[in-house]
């Protein structure tokens, strides 16, 4: 499993991966066998300052099998078992590194998470397309908060203890320039006409879109006739967007998460050209070139963010298990469910077996 791949796609993943991170000097003292423990939430894991509950794990193999099925994807039954041992894994890690980080690497991460959330809000469009996507999941919005957070807890940490020095990034830089070459970028106004209901999530019908058409061809005209196309679109789109972000977009070539026809035509116009109706998933668009420009190789400055996270994400990979071993001996972690004991035992046999054949495969021969 690569676990460096923190933020991926979606984000959402993290969802399934986080932990109840209340340390256990900050609970209520009880007594050895505590009401829920009778009732049948007990410890599954535990160690120096943090108790993982069953409860805990429960929710993280719901938010899995949601997942899974959203993505039209059937996890066997009896896969359940390797799975839940992998999710307590990723639980106890995360408690872990809460632990370990400092009041200012839990300020960066909450910084760190706070942007990443708001740019998830974002490209599900508004407050009730992120709800019903987080009721989907079995979730809400808040506990996604504070799942974001701890990941980039994790993130922060071992992204510090692996800090590429700048040399490094300027010799990468230089010896894989194509890895850097920026795409050709257009900056556009850009008009919306929905054909779909966001609320419902669902597409409007015949008749609906038809007077959409009729519409955004009106406007069209008196573009085209010479009215102010930004005036237009800010008095007229229905791109939910706009009201935050304006009209006006940079788009890149092949990096866009923009509909296919929106990028040909934007790349086809000349500037100050206003397009013909463009029709996608979304709805009915207009858009007017104001500049492009072709693409050309990133300035190491700007390149260096980028650089630095994938430089860091590779030594992270080689060494995070050998760190992970350390911290979970440091705070010493117990697995109380036998079970889900025996089976982490058995991945690990397995892993550290692959890692030995996967090692004689690419030793050179004495």
């Amino acid at each position: 499993m690569n676990r460096t791949k923190f933020f991926a796609a979606a984000l959402v993943a993290s969802l399934t991966m986080a932990a109840d991170s209340v340390p256990a000097q900050e609970r209520p003292g009880k007594a050895t066998a505590s009401i829920e423990d009778i009732l049948g939430d007990p410890l599954v894991a535990k160690g120096k300052g943090f108790e993982i509950k069953r409860s805990r794990l429960d929710e993280a193999l719901a938010t899995y099998r949601s997942q899974m099925v959203e993505q039209g994807k059937e996890v066997p039954a009896a896969q359940f078992p390797e799975v839940e041992a992998e999710l307590l894994d990723r639980l106890i890690e995360t408690a872990i590194f809460n632990l370990q980080a400092t009041d200012a690497q839990k300020a960066k991460a909450k910084e760190e998470a706070d942007k990443r959330f708001e740019n998830v809000k974002k490209y599900l469009v508004n407050d009730e397309g992120f709800r019903r996507r987080m009721r989907a999941l079995g979730t809400t919005p808040e506990i996604f908060r504070q799942r974001v957070y701890e990941d980039s807890v994790r993130y922060t940490l071992l992204h510090e203890r692996f800090h590429a020095p700048d040399e490094q990034l300027k010799k990468y830089y230089d010896e894989h320039p194509a890895e850097f070459m920026e795409p050709d970028q257009a900056r556009v106004q850009h008009l919306l006409m929905l054909t779909v209901d966001l609320k419902l999530d669902r597409a409007l019908s015949e008749e609906q879109r038809a007077i959409k058409r009729q519409k955004i061809e009106a406007i069209l005209k008196r573009a085209r006739a010479g009215e102010d196309f930004e005036k237009l679109a800010k008095e007229t789109t229905e791109d939910p967007t706009a009201k935050v972000e304006g009209v006006e977009a940079k788009i890149m070539r092949g990096r866009s998460k923009i509909p296919r026809e929106f990028e040909a035509a934007a790349f086809s116009l000349q500037t100050n050209q206003v397009s013909d109706v463009i029709a996608s998933n979304l709805g009915f668009h207009l858009i007017k070139l104001l500049e492009r420009t072709e693409g050309k190789k990133m300035a190491l400055a700007d390149a260096t963010p980028i650089l630095r996270n994938l430089l860091e994400e590779r030594e992270i990979e080689k060494a995070e298990t050998k760190v992970i071993v350390e911290l979970k001996q440091k705070n010493s972690v117990e697995i109380l469910d036998p079970e889900i004991k025996r089976i982490q035992d058995s991945l690990k046999t397995l892993s550290y077996s692959r890692d030995a054949i996967t090692n004689s495969a690419t030793s050179p021969a004495r």
